[in-house]
C-alpha cells in the first residue's frame, strides 16, 4: 500500500469486489517496473480470458527483483516466469495488435482493445473476432489455450529464457 496512490488503492479495492478470479503479475521493461492484476469479469480464466479488468501501476525506480520479493512476501508464489519479445502495432484509434514471441508458445498475435464500459464487452469481442477472421485467422480455442497454459506452468523452467517451443493440441 505504501507504494501506490490512494486513487490506485481505491481502484484496486473496487476490482477485488467485481472480479470472479484474478492473477497477479510483475513485468519489467527498460524504463518501468510494473505490477499488474488481471481479473476476469466472465467465466473465463483471469490468466488468459478474453474479457478482463486490468489494474496496472508502474513502481519504478523499484527494481523488478525488489517488487517480486515484495509480492512473494505478501503470500503469493510463482506460478511461472514468462519471457517474451513483443512488437505492438496500432491498427486503428482503439485497437492494438501485439505480436509476441513467447518462450514455449512461439509466436502469438493478440488483438487488444481497452474499454471502460462493461456494456461494450460483447460487441467489442464480436468486432475483434470479425477483424481476426477478415485476416484469414481464427481465435485460438480457449480450451487449447488453457491446456497450453497448464503445460507451460508445469514445465516453465525448461522454457523460460529459451527459444524452445512446445505444441499442445
Amino acid at each position: 500500500r505504501e507504494y501506490i496512490s490512494q486513487e490506485e488503492a481505491d481502484s484496486l479495492h473496487k476490482l477485488t469486489k467485481e472480479a470472479k478470479s484474478f492473477s497477479v503479475r510483475t513485468r519489467g521493461t527498460k524504463d518501468e517496473t510494473i505490477l499488474v492484476v488481471k481479473a476476469t469479469v466472465n467465466d473465463e480464466s483471469s490468466s488468459n480470458g478474453t474479457a478482463r479488468i486490468e489494474w496496472e501501476v508502474d513502481l519504478a525506480p523499484m527494481t523488478l527483483e525488489d517488487m517480486d520479493a515484495k509480492v512473494l512476501s505478501a503470500g503469493f508464489a510463482y506460478q511461472a516466469k514468462w519471457s517474451r519479445a513483443r512488437d505492438e502495432y496500432k491498427l486503428n484509434h482503439n485497437t492494438a495488435l501485439c505480436i509476441d514471441k513467447n518462450a514455449g508458445y512461439g509466436y502469438l498475435a493478440e488483438f487488444e482493445r481497452v474499454i471502460t464500459d462493461e456494456s461494450q464487452i460483447t460487441e467489442t469481442r464480436h468486432e475483434l473476432l470479425r477483424m481476426i477472421r477478415s485476416l484469414g485467422y481464427d481465435e485460438l480455442d480457449q480450451d487449447r489455450l488453457a491446456r497450453m497454459f497448464d503445460f507451460y506452468n508445469k514445465n516453465w523452467r525448461d522454457y523460460y529464457g529459451t527459444e524452445k517451443v512446445f505444441e499442445v493440441l
